[in-house]
């Protein structure tokens, strides 16, 4: 086990049954515009990595705009999606040790920071969502359903990002290493690759130009599935891989665990959630 110590930038709401939570505020949801979407052909060129890679984690490849489509019906009345996304292609490097590019998501809150200090950063280690490109988070946050090719990608994560956004706290959202690039097959649960991704995420989302975040900005790793694996072992790599990101916290949500390493059911460690103070992977 490592930990990772600090000061409570936020307060996490923990819930041991996420699905139960997603179906009940999905019943009350309206998909005003944009409940499905196909992927247009200047996006298809975005996904296609350059042929040569800087040396630099966490550095910015390229940009664009994207929409939150969603509008939702939430208790207290109905509310868009309270932020400006972007979304970016950023360097990496795999398991191997072999430069990658690596697609995601930055959403800037346009909600006002009301808590101590600077605004915070969460980087959003998503879900399982599946190893196809269209299941890439940044292609489906733009719709409920995104197709492509025959398949299809449902962005269910877009109603856990709305919690932070509302609460003025930007969020980034890896893709993972593999997903939505045209360039290699989607790795699951790779310790290393996850856990790259998420932190060059918020390197990535550091040093765009113009958001309102800086190098010493108070970061929250998170991650439900595959995304709590993520969250577990960015936590644990922090020190060694991206020292000079200033962590606060990491929530680790029933992670899924490195496929080679599976534990038994007699013995897998029977939690869901930890602190936002502390990790495990």
């Amino acid at each position: 086990m490592s930990r990772v110590t600090g000061a409570r930038i936020f307060t996490l709401e923990v819930h041991v049954n996420r699905f139960s939570k997603f179906a009940a505020v999905t019943a009350a949801t309206t998909l005003a515009i944009g409940v499905f979407s196909a992927t247009p052909a200047s996006a298809a060129t975005f996904y296609d990595p350059p042929a040569d890679l800087p040396s630099g984690n966490g550095t910015v490849l390229r940009t664009e705009p994207m929409k939150l489509a969603l509008n939702l019906n939430l208790p207290g009345g109905a509310s868009t999606i309270p932020g400006k996304a972007t979304r970016i292609m950023y360097k990496s490097t795999d398991q191997l040790g072999v430069p990658v590019a690596v697609t995601g998501a930055y959403i800037a809150s346009t909600k006002k920071w009301t808590g101590k200090g600077e605004r915070p950063l969460v980087a959003f280690g998503p879900g399982t969502q599946g190893q196809g490109d269209s299941c890439a988070p940044s292609k489906s946050l733009e719709s409920l359903i995104h197709i492509e090719n025959g398949e299809f990608g449902i962005g269910y994560e877009v109603l856990n990002i709305y919690d932070f956004l509302n609460r003025g706290v930007n969020v980034v959202m890896t893709d993972f290493v593999g997903m939505g690039t045209t360039d290699r097959v989607a790795t699951y649960t790779n310790r290393e690759d996850m856990g790259h991704s998420l932190l060059d995420a918020a390197r990535a989302a550091i040093s765009m130009p113009g958001n309102s975040i800086s190098t010493s900005a108070p970061i929250g790793l998170y991650g439900y599935s595959q995304g709590g694996g993520a969250a577990g072992a960015a936590a644990e790599l922090a020190p060694s891989y991206a020292p000079e990101l200033n962590i606060k916290g990491s929530y680790v949500g029933a992670p899924r665990p490195t496929c080679s390493r599976s534990p038994s059911p007699r013995t897998a460690p029977a939690w869901s959630a930890l602190s936002p103070t502390q990790s495990t992977a």
